[in-house]
């Protein structure tokens, strides 16, 4: 069932980093959810931002600043207020140089062994001195890369595939690791 973008906030903590506000945004799923169809119970998926970026953003949605359907705001003057939206917040996001950090968390709850339990893997990326990569960049780039090198090996079936059907799970994090990204897993008892 879908969700509107910029509802069901919650609070997410990475052990010395801090905590963030994770939250339903559009787009991101991919085919995941037509993959798993029928087969897991719930399929979420939030983007996380650091606290207070929240409220900002839903004030924006909530005063209609997301809409593309252009409005009169004089007589014959009409203007479309994402337009407006993106030519004023636009130029405040400019920056020179970028150093940030990305933070991933995959969680999955089920019954293993009788026991519910639930598996939190995370994911964290930062800057990168010696590339000059942001973590952004690093994160967006790195898995077309893997999947490029699985097709060249003939890893991959012919045809067209989604990540999620292409390879195995655990192959690709292997190749993930290999390349230095720290991935962390888990089990914990889940919350209700």
């Amino acid at each position: 069932m879908p969700v509107d973008a910029l509802t069901e906030m919650e609070i997410v903590a990475f052990d010395g980093i801090g905590s963030f506000e994770a939250f339903v945004t559009s787009g991101g799923t991919s085919t995941v959810p037509y993959t798993y169809e029928g087969i897991l119970q719930v399929y979420e998926n939030k983007t996380m931002r650091y606290p207070g970026h929240y409220v900002q953003f839903k004030a924006f949605k909530d005063l209609g600043l997301f809409n593309e359907e252009p409005i009169t705001v004089l007589p014959g003057q009409t203007v479309n207020p994402r337009q407006l939206y993106h030519a004023l917040l636009g130029p405040k996001l400019e920056t020179g140089r970028v150093i940030d950090i990305c933070l991933m968390r995959a969680k999955g709850t089920g019954a293993k062994d009788g026991s519910d339990l639930s598996i939190v893997i995370d994911l964290i990326d930062r800057y990168d001195e010696a590339t000059g990569f942001t973590a952004m960049e690093r994160l967006t780039g790195w898995h077309a890369a893997i999947m490029a090198q699985f097709i060249a090996r003939r890893e991959v079936a012919p045809g067209v595939w989604p990540l999620e059907k292409a390879i195995p799970a655990t192959r690709f994090v292997d190749e993930v690791r290999r390349r230095g990204f720290q991935i962390t897993e888990r089990w914990e008892q889940p919350t209700s």
